[in-house]
């Protein structure tokens, strides 16, 4: 496998490894997707930037896990130790497979000193949201969880 063909590999697998932390609730492995000052930006809530401000809002929607559904993970470039990757995403209600959500990722990442592809910026856009999940949202803005926390 050449060099570019392996980086694909690894920033396709920085997605599903994302998914199962959140999915199963395993904050430190989600932090371990992100650059220590990486940004975590959500259309509806806003910007989290930072490992500690990341693991507030993984913490504060802990009771509601759903199961992300990442598709057509497409690496725009990959340059030196820097890509730029996006993807289409599906949140679906873990009880019932409802969806919840919809949307896309566009996101940069870089290989850190270990190796290791994470993101410095992961900007989640929603297309559409389901009215229970987006009032739940409502109460996770950055502003709230962080003055909160």
């Amino acid at each position: 496998m050449t060099d570019l063909a392996l980086d694909h590999a690894h920033l396709r697998n920085l997605y599903s490894r994302y998914c199962f932390a959140l999915d199963y609730g395993n904050t430190a492995d989600v932090l371990d997707c992100f650059t220590e000052e990486g940004v975590f930006s959500l259309s509806d809530r806003g910007d989290f930037v930072g490992h500690e401000q990341i693991a507030v809002l993984i913490d504060a929607s802990a009771e509601s896990r759903n199961r992300h559904q990442i598709m057509n993970v497409l690496v725009d470039s990959v340059e030196g130790d820097t890509a730029e990757t996006r993807g289409y995403f599906v949140l679906l209600r873990t009880k019932d497979a409802e969806t919840m959500s919809y949307g896309h990722y566009i996101d940069s990442a870089t290989r850190c000193d270990d190796g290791v592809w994470r993101w410095t910026a992961k900007r989640i856009r929603f297309d559409w949201r389901h009215g229970a999940y987006a009032e739940r949202s409502e109460s996770q803005h950055v502003d709230q969880l962080i003055q909160n926390s």
